[in-house]
């Protein structure tokens, strides 16, 4: 069990009634769910750009500015809806990113010159994906070969 996750239910697992605690537990999960997959998005909308995964200290998941205010403080609600609008926009573009990585993957993958000397994926996927990202940006001697297959 993760640390995190551990520390919440230890911390309000007896103190807080049960219907309560699992609301919680929900919108915590759901939340760790959002920013996973917002952090993706964003992650990937560099790599698009680059071909590169940045940095761990780079890494940022998609910035959202929540209007509290019920939409009573119009500046609260334009600033909310422009960060909305383009949290959708990066998310829209997930899917094809995703699908994209994925073809790049299996072509790679079965390329007789590259299948011996490819990266390890496990645990950390940095230079697989680093790779796929210079074929992408045809920064990689059969980036050409591979395009054309396709």
């Amino acid at each position: 069990m993760r640390e995190d996750l551990s520390i919440f239910i230890t911390a309000y697992g007896d103190v807080v009634p049960r219907q309560a605690f699992l609301q919680m537990l929900e919108a915590g999960i759901g939340l760790g769910m959002t920013n996973l997959l917002l952090s993706t998005a964003s992650l990937l909308a560099v790599w698009e750009v680059t071909g590169q995964v940045p940095k761990s200290a780079q890494q940022i998941s998609t910035p959202l500015f929540v209007d509290c205010s019920q939409g009573q403080d119009k500046i609260l609600r334009d600033l909310s809806e422009g960060s909305t609008t383009e949290g959708i926009r990066r998310y829209e573009q997930l899917p094809l990113l995703m699908m994209l990585l994925r073809v790049l993957d299996d072509r790679v993958r079965i390329d007789r010159k590259l299948r011996d000397s490819l990266p390890a994926n496990i645990p950390d996927a940095t230079n697989w994906i680093n790779l796929l990202g210079d074929i992408y940006r045809e920064r990689h001697p059969r980036s050409e070969t591979i395009a054309d297959a396709l």
